[in-house]
């Protein structure tokens, strides 16, 4: 009764301006931007889908994932599908590599707290970040300079205080804060860094890739009585690491995700988008074992299994 009432007074532009206001309520709302809610949601589904059904079980490792918030390492405009089971790009020829394999580096040396741990290849700090969230003490190197002043204003944001990001050339360490309980290494040498194994406390644990081309194995090393013992985890392929180990600037390639052999091996930075259509459980899971590839990706009558056709990692930037 009201609005006819007012409707007789109002003029032409007064009664369209009513008429807006009345229906205003009744339409259907703005998608809303994703929210921390929705981001806490999609994390946990993240942990569950991506990397408990993969295998890790890492305690530790588990609750890193589940807190710390990987959209913060990411553009404003990635930031929806922080959570997927992809690489995403970071700038400068990198990417984000997709969560399970930051959680299989991580499982892979069982950081403790208060544990010193050094990381080669900071990129976007999301790895490094994990790492903290363990209550380790975090010292990390990015050879790249502006991914490393974006990473250490991220960790810095986020109050990872306990995460320590340099500027400069992997390869070398950090020698002024070794000795290490762990190292972590996202760039693959032709060969195990001397100066790591010098930084490595005896007891210590690194993983690292090996290798050049499409030859890179995932090594987990413990140093132990002076004596080195190496086990092969399996096949990979990382972005090479430069810098004293090859006396050239950063490469800006990235390369595919840890997959199942039904799927064909993709490499380059473009690669992200074609692997958003893959399916999140291609791979059930990779215990620590040296054997472990040949029993999980048998080789078959037509070839496959070749170092053409095994599974490969992302780097963990």
């Amino acid at each position: 009764m009201r609005f006819l009432r007012i409707w007789p007074t109002c003029s032409g532009a007064g009664r369209w301006l009513l008429f807006l206001t009345l229906l205003l309520p009744a339409c259907p709302e703005a998608k809303p931007p994703v929210s921390a809610l929705n981001l806490a949601a999609q994390r946990e589904t993240m942990v569950r889908e991506q990397i408990l059904d993969r295998g890790i079980t890492d305690p530790a490792t588990l609750e890193a994932m589940r807190t710390v918030p990987l959209h913060d390492f990411l553009p404003l405009r990635l930031r929806s599908e922080a959570y997927m089971d992809y690489p995403l790009p970071i700038g400068h020829g990198q990417t984000i590599s997709q969560p399970y394999i930051v959680a299989f580096m991580t499982e892979a040396i069982r950081p403790q707290p208060g544990e010193k741990i050094l990381e080669i290849g900071t990129g976007s700090g999301y790895q490094a970040a994990v790492l903290a969230a363990t209550g380790a003490e975090v010292y990390t190197i990015e050879i790249i300079e502006p991914l490393a002043a974006m990473a250490r204003q991220t960790l810095e944001r986020l109050s990872y205080d306990n995460a320590q990001v340099r500027y400069g050339d992997g390869h070398k360490g950090w020698a002024e804060k070794a000795p290490f309980d762990a190292i972590v290494v996202t760039c693959a040498p032709d060969k195990i860094p001397p100066a790591l194994v010098e930084q490595l406390r005896d007891g210590g644990r690194m993983i690292i890739p090996v290798g050049s081309g499409m030859n890179q194995d995932l090594i987990l090393l413990r140093k132990k009585g002076g004596k080195i013992e190496k086990q092969s985890i399996l096949p990979v392929r990382f972005v090479p690491m430069t810098g004293g180990a090859q006396g050239q600037q950063p490469q800006s390639w990235s390369i595919a995700v840890p997959r199942d052999r039904r799927f064909p091996l993709l490499v380059g930075a473009s690669s992200a988008a074609a692997l958003r259509n893959q399916p999140a459980k291609a791979n059930p899971g990779i215990p620590l074992t040296p054997t472990f590839a040949a029993k999980r990706f048998p080789a078959s009558a037509s070839g496959e299994g070749s170092a053409s056709s095994r599974p490969f990692c992302a780097d963990v930037k």
